[in-house]
Formats: C-alpha cells, sequence, structure tokens
C-alpha cells in the first residue's frame, strides 16, 4: 500500500452489537468511501465520518491499515450471471471467507454412515462433494489420520464416561486453504454476493 501523505482521507467507523472497538474502512476516493455505506445499507446517523489531513496521516498509523483500505472486488450472484462490484476491505473478506469455511467443516461432517459404501446415495452424495471446487468431506480427514479408531477410548469402555465424544477433524486445512487462496488470488471472489451479505450480516454486524 502507498500512502499518499499529500492527499486526505475519507474514514468510516461502525460498531457491532458487540463490545469492542469499531470497525474501520477508509479511502482516499470519497466516491469510493460513500459507496461503501450505500452498498452496506448504513444509517449515516449511526455511523462516524471523518476526514483526516494528508499531512496528519502518520499520526494515524493504528486507521490507517492496509486491511482496512476500501477496494472494489468482484462477486457472482446466485439469482444471476451478473458480476458485482462491492466496495469492501480486506479485513471484512477476511473475517466473511473464515466464516464461510467454518460453516462448510459444520456441514461436511456426516458421522460414521458416510463411510457406509454398501448405500449407493451415500455414495452418490460422497462423489458429488468432492467433485466441489472448496469441498471436502471431513470425515475423511478424521480416517486418514486414524481418529476413528479411537472414538472408542478407554474410559468410555472402561464405564468412566457416559458416552464418547466423537472429536474434531485431525485436519480442515483444505476447505480454509483453498478458499483463502482463492479469495486472493482470483478475480472473481470465491463467494457470491449474497452470501457476502448473509455474512456481514450475521456475524460481522450482529455479533454478540
Amino acid at each position: 500500500m502507498v500512502i499518499l501523505e499529500d492527499s486526505p482521507v475519507f474514514v468510516i467507523e461502525f460498531f457491532t452489537k458487540s463490545v469492542g472497538p469499531s470497525i474501520v474502512a477508509w479511502s482516499y476516493d470519497m466516491k469510493l468511501a460513500n459507496l461503501f455505506i450505500k452498498q452496506h445499507g448504513f444509517d449515516e446517523n449511526n455511523i462516524k465520518e471523518y476526514v483526516i489531513p494528508g499531512y496528519d496521516i502518520k499520526n494515524h498509523n493504528d486507521i490507517i491499515q492496509p486491511d482496512t483500505m476500501i477496494e472494489l472486488h468482484k462477486m457472482k450472484s446466485n439469482s444471476s450471471d451478473t458480476i458485482h462490484n462491492i466496495a469492501t476491505t480486506d479485513e471484512l473478506l477476511d473475517n466473511v471467507t473464515r466464516s464461510l469455511a467454518d460453516d462448510l467443516v459444520d456441514y461436511l461432517m456426516f458421522g460414521e454412515i458416510i463411510i457406509r459404501t454398501d448405500l449407493k446415495f451415500i455414495d452418490n452424495i460422497s462423489d458429488c462433494i468432492e467433485k466441489l471446487e472448496y469441498a471436502s468431506i471431513c470425515d475423511f480427514d478424521l480416517i486418514a489420520n486414524d481418529v476413528v479408531d479411537r472414538y472408542y477410548d478407554e474410559d468410555y469402555s472402561l464405564g468412566v464416561s457416559q458416552y464418547p465424544r466423537f472429536p474434531p477433524p485431525a485436519d480442515t486445512s483444505y476447505i480454509y486453504d483453498t478458499l483463502f487462496h482463492a479469495r486472493s488470488n482470483h478475480d472473481i471472489l470465491p463467494f457470491t454476493v449474497e452470501a457476502y451479505v448473509h455474512y456481514f450480516i450475521s456475524q460481522i454486524m450482529e455479533e454478540t
């Protein structure tokens, strides 16, 4: 990021429902800053907007960070072939990508039924999931790392604990790595504008 010390910076601060510091977004371009406000549906009475003069930027390194700079990013849509240009920041995109990956890991855990090769519909589900670009059956990571064999642990067999606890996936890095790689290297982001809106509202604006 090149700091333009002779140019003013337009800053937007907004707050989530959680107790904590505000979220910051900024731009050298006032039109881009206003587009960010409009696209995210902010009530201008509930956000803080101000301008930092170019000569004073060096005194605001806590605000003027590369990952909070507003830029245009391309996203597809669930409802059409239209590609949308969304004004957002790397920090917000990272949060959305991480939340999406977290949900995918949850949704792609099926338990012991996933290894039932005698059931054709299970095979079909597995094949379809494994063909998806950013998906992988997380239970397979458990199997590959010999965690399933330790599911019924010694404490359970001896009656120390009432129920065995199914452990988390041994390695879910594939989902996170492929999503973050696409988010950083692809011209079009690996999630739709509808997904961005969903996670922005549910995971960022409504944090508790």
